[in-house]
């Protein structure tokens, strides 16, 4: 891969990453993620939600992967739309899912659709403590791309991820004494 390539590659997904700064540090998203925090346990992997984010953004439309979380006992909430995606391509309609793996922990899923397919799908967990979940994502992630991009912005941790149908990105920060891990991946096709 040439340097002037790989480069602009670096950009691309450092612009991708920087998301995270804005989505996890805007007062309106704790507020609507603080209405939705009732306990329901939904049992899903690490590498279910991979697989999910992944062949979801890829190879299926944004309706089936809505159905498909449904299905393993996500719950649809309103989806809001706070003004933290401006730097996003545009996208049609948004879909919120929360969840709680295990009963303590707490887990938002979003669909944004584009035409019929998903422009970009993110997985959020919110843990008192986060390094193994981290790690566990970071190893399957690689596993899956092979080529990483790290990088820091403040005291967040972003990884940037990409293939020839995917971009992505997984990050990991402390806000208000809890780890937050979220995992944003990106349709290919709406990005080049």
């Amino acid at each position: 891969m040439k340097t002037s390539t790989r480069y602009s590659q670096a950009n691309k997904y450092k612009a991708f990453g920087l998301q995270v700064n804005e989505y996890l540090y805007k007062p309106e998203y704790v507020q609507s993620q603080q209405r939705f925090m009732t306990k329901q346990r939904v049992t899903i992997t690490s590498a279910e939600v991979i697989k999910l984010l992944v062949t979801g953004v890829a190879k299926i439309g944004a309706s089936e992967l809505l159905n498909e979380c449904k299905k393993i006992g996500m719950r649809q909430i309103p989806y809001q739309d706070i003004g933290i995606d401006s730097n996003l391509p545009s996208f049609d309609t948004g879909y919120h899912l929360r969840f709680n793996p295990d009963g303590k922990e707490e887990a938002l899923f979003e669909i944004l659709q584009k035409d019929d397919f998903v422009l970009q799908a993110g997985y959020q967990l919110v843990l008192s403590r986060a390094q193994n979940r981290y790690q566990q994502f970071k190893q399957l992630l690689e596993s899956h791309y092979r080529v990483s991009y790290p990088m820091n912005v403040e005291e967040i941790e972003i990884i940037n991820y990409g293939n020839e149908n995917t971009i992505a990105y997984l990050s990991h920060a402390k806000i208000a004494e809890k780890d937050v891990i979220t995992i944003r991946v990106g349709n290919r096709r709406f990005w080049d």
